[in-house]
């Protein structure tokens, strides 16, 4: 049996529940790690990159929000369905209001 630095580091990061989606236990011991393999996860880096810019995010936002529901500060520790599930979230979180002027 072969353990790889990936599953190491999704051991390290036990899963919990996220408010519909996965959560996983925060662990700062757990290592970072090189770009997943999954074919998918340039398109979904790219497509989170583009809605959290949408949204106004900046990187400190985006990494409060995987520590919150996903215990992990980067996307590179996030499973090809979890990153799937953030990109979803970010889709379905209206922009931010536009100032109304005199409203």
């Amino acid at each position: 049996m072969t353990i790889t630095l990936i599953s190491l580091l999704r051991d390290c990061d036990q899963k919990m529940m996220h408010p519909g989606f996965p959560r996983r236990i925060p662990n700062a011991q757990c290592p970072m790690t090189e770009k997943p393999t999954y074919p998918n996860f340039d398109n979904l880096i790219n497509q989170t990159d583009t809605e959290m810019q949408r949204l106004g995010w900046t990187k400190a936002q985006g990494r409060e929000h995987l520590m919150k529901y996903y215990g992990v500060r980067s996307r590179l520790l996030l499973t090809e369905d979890e990153l799937d599930n953030f990109l979803l979230y970010l889709q379905l979180t209206d922009s931010p209001a536009q100032d109304q002027g005199g409203f």
